[in-house]
């Protein structure tokens, strides 16, 4: 009989968890999609770790994390589309009678489902992203297949997760990065579009998270990189200051402390 996880490695599971839920959009348009993430980052996946005490929620967790990363994947090459949407049609040739997109029509991450995994990766070239940083996306993909197939590798212990979870959340994290031009684009002309007056930080923040997030589907961690942006970059707009105070300051209730093995990890990735 397999050791049962104990509480600490159930901790260790959720917090990856919520780590990674960190770069899936604050807020979406179609209430559909929230359920959909939420089912997979929030009580239904915790539920079953605490209640399937044998390893082997150790190995389902590992499943739910990768459908985690690819709608990760998909939500920014959306927010890359909204930014660049004629440079990024260029990247889809080839796929336009897959997932039937014509210039001018709005673009769903359903739409990304419909391409083989290891072919949408292809799409970050379109942000400078080299061959080899989109083959470590590839490589998720292929562990992830030799995990789920039926005659494929079976993930035991807690440690093997937390090799596998690193490496999601530098994927992650990578993606964020290269893709900050694209969210900055989009931040600067949502901020010229507003034409309401805010009273404070506060609720200046709680528009952006509420409208600039829901629009383009925005993450905590793209945020968490705008918030670094001087305040001499801004558009002309009366609120400014208040937006660039509320980043600086509320950006901190999403802040995760992230373990050194993957600071560690995440060094050598991106050096």
């Amino acid at each position: 009989m397999r050791e049962m996880i104990s509480n600490a490695d159930n901790l260790e599971i959720t917090r990856d968890f919520t780590e990674l839920a960190f770069y899936l959009p604050w807020k979406y348009k179609i209430t559909n999609d929230s359920n959909y993430f939420d089912n997979l980052v929030g009580d239904g996946v915790y539920y079953n770790i605490n209640n399937q005490p044998m390893s082997g929620s150790v190995h389902l967790a590992l499943g739910a994390m990768h459908m985690i990363f690819m709608g990760i994947v998909y939500n920014y090459l959306i927010i890359l589309n909204n930014a660049f949407p004629s440079e990024f049609n260029l990247t889809l040739i080839g796929f336009h009678h897959i997932i039937k997109k014509e210039m001018g029509n709005e673009l769903s991450w359903h739409d990304f489902s419909l391409i083989p995994e290891r072919s949408i990766l292809d799409f970050f070239r379109g942000v400078g992203m080299s061959k080899s940083d989109i083959g470590k996306f590839k490589e998720m993909v292929d562990k992830r297949n030799d995990l789920m197939h039926t005659n494929g590798v079976y993930i035991e212990d807690i440690e093997k997760f937390e090799e596998y979870s690193g490496k999601y959340l530098v994927c992650a994290e990578m993606i964020n990065q290269k893709c900050l031009d694209s969210v900055k684009k989009l931040f600067f002309e949502f901020i010229k579009s507003i034409e309401v007056k805010f009273n404070d930080d506060a609720e200046a923040m709680e528009y952006i998270t509420e409208y600039f997030s829901k629009e383009y589907g925005i993450s905590p961690r793209a945020l968490d990189l705008l918030r670094r942006i001087k305040i001499e970059e801004y558009p002309d707009n009366l609120n400014k200051k208040l937006i660039y105070n509320g980043l600086k300051r509320y950006s901190k209730e999403w802040d995760v402390e992230i373990d050194e093995y993957f600071v560690d990890s995440m060094r050598d990735e991106l050096a």
